[in-house]
């Protein structure tokens, strides 16, 4: 019997009492056939359900089969989070830091959601990332990323898994640098649940509804029925502490609406709390909203400059699968660059969608037409460079601004290679050199493989064209700085994982410079 796949974490127990968090190999576990295996399956309400394995179903001295089973069982559950952040924790704790973790705690220190946000005091912030660091590396996890945001956003992964994990450091809790609770008094106030520091639950949900209703306009649905239920409950408490950030007469209306459940009447007035919320931090700490607004502004700044955004470039003859690769590189990247921050594009950041270009259908010959002559080439090589300059800093610095990677199937390289791809001749040597002047990628990957499986993949081009465009993007590889040759006739789990791998370290020779 097969069971479906388990989307939840989940523990095996077999039939002699043994309990294995990661069962394979099976026989190491000395599971073998006529054997029960029960599947425990918990949720975050600390419930179980059990699915049992009939182990006479499997072919008796096959560990493949066998194995089968519990890879389904176990596909989607990713590896435990517990010895990296009981690390971390510990060594706050050994250091003096004060900490607590602000929201999405239930299942931790085994697994979270999307991030592990953290709240420290401001002048501890060096320390704890200091201390992170170094735990994280006794535990064999490296700290491969960070991103200055409202939050400090420290990124970890671990070099034989792969595993990537997002710890944020919030020193303030504010909107727009706008405060809205003492961080101080919240620390003060927290609390241990399950032997992690949390928030007071008046505090945990005054956040959970101000932070998305600010921002986004709306109260998000799974932090309702906390809400709900601290307002009914502690409404003293709630009434007060809503009144510390958008004043007493709105404090009550809120905290009325909230305790009914009122939410489209919370979110219809949207505007009036970030005015209230702004008046309020105005009349009270105009001294503080000033100087949070000018550190932003800074961080901003030095952000756009030095942003933690990545350009990756793939490159390579037809048939190399660039799209392909392409796409599932933005997928294996998360949550260091979120997909949904990140973008793929096609030989050029796309400034304009030209009409022309929309029509397009895609290429399935790409040398048919005849190549311009050299002083219209010339002309076009220097009106792509125009668009390749305003593309990087109006397309590419934004999405790298964010902290988003952007991945760039084809790029100017292909000038040097393939002109003709374009109708263009030759590039003359002081065109080449123009294009050098260009914001270069953070990575150029150039993938390879074997004339056959070229061939197998696309015919667009005649065999004599794939074995020099071979050549040529060889020869490209071997001179660009900060360029990969990359075996792409793996296959693609295999060639996915060789770039992530290769973007971790790049990652984190540069988060790592001057670290401890």
């Amino acid at each position: 019997m097969h069971p479906a796949r388990l989307e939840q974490p989940c523990s095996l127990y077999f039939s002699d009492g043994r309990v294995s968090e990661n069962p394979t190999p099976l026989f190491a576990h000395g599971f073998f056939p006529n054997q029960e295996l029960r599947v425990i399956i918990r949720n975050n309400c600390d419930n179980h359900s059990v699915e049992t394995v009939d182990a006479s179903q499997i072919n008796a001295g096959t560990s493949t089969e066998a194995g089968t089973v519990l890879t389904n069982l176990t596909k989607d559950r990713p590896a435990s989070l517990r010895p990296l952040l009981e690390a971390v924790f510990a060594a706050w704790m050994q250091a003096g830091i004060p900490f607590l973790v602000l929201r999405n705690y239930d299942q931790l220190p085994d697994f979270t959601g999307n991030d592990v946000d953290v709240l420290i005091p401001p002048d501890c912030l060096k320390a704890a990332e200091t201390s992170l660091r170094i735990a994280a590396r006794h535990v064999g996890y490296l700290l491969h990323h960070r991103a200055q945001f409202d939050p400090l956003s420290l990124f970890v992964s671990h070099p034989s898994t792969g595993q990537q994990v997002q710890i944020d450091l919030f020193t303030r809790l504010a909107w727009r640098g706008i405060p809205l609770l003492d961080s101080s008094l919240v620390l003060a106030r927290r609390r241990l649940r399950n032997g992690i520091a949390v928030p007071d639950p008046v505090d945990e949900a005054v956040l959970n509804l101000f932070i998305r209703l600010l921002y986004q306009g709306s109260v998000r649905e799974k932090y309702r029925a906390g809400i709900q239920e601290v307002a009914q409950f502690h409404r003293v408490a709630w009434q007060q502490r809503l009144g510390e950030i958008v004043g007493h007469q709105a404090a009550i209306q809120l905290a009325n609406w909230a305790s009914a459940g009122n939410w489209s009447a919370i979110e219809q007035r949207k505007w009036h709390w970030r005015w209230r919320v702004l008046r309020r931090a105005l009349a009270r700490q105009p001294g503080k909203v000033l100087a949070n607004l000018l550190y932003d502004a800074r961080r901003l700044w030095s952000r756009w400059w030095r942003p933690p955004g990545l350009l990756v470039v793939l490159l390579g003859p037809d048939g190399s699968g660039k799209t392909t690769v392409a796409r599932q590189l933005i997928q294996a990247m998360r949550p260091t660059f979120q997909p949904a921050k990140s973008r793929l594009g096609h030989w050029k950041p796309a400034l304009l969608q030209l009409p022309h270009r929309k029509r397009r259908p895609p290429a399935t010959n790409p040398h048919q037409g005849q190549p311009r002559g050299r002083f219209l080439s010339v002309a076009l090589y220097l009106i792509h460079w125009l668009e390749y300059m305003a593309g990087f800093w109006l397309v590419v610095q934004p999405v790298r601004f964010r902290n988003g990677m952007m991945v760039m199937d084809r790029y100017y390289y292909d000038f040097q290679v393939d002109p003709r791809r374009y109708r263009l001749a030759p590039p003359p040597r002081w065109i080449v050199k123009l294009y050098d002047s260009l914001p270069r990628p953070n990575l150029i990957f150039v993938l390879e493989a074997p004339l056959p499986v070229l061939r197998q993949r696309k015919t667009e081009v005649s065999e004599e064209e794939t074995l020099r465009q071979q050549a040529g993007y060889r020869s490209l590889a071997n001179r660009l700085p900060g360029a990969y040759l990359i075996d792409s006739a793996r296959p693609l789990p295999q060639v996915v994982e060789i770039l992530t791998s290769q973007i971790l370290a790049c990652l984190a020779e540069r988060a790592n410079a001057g670290s401890p």
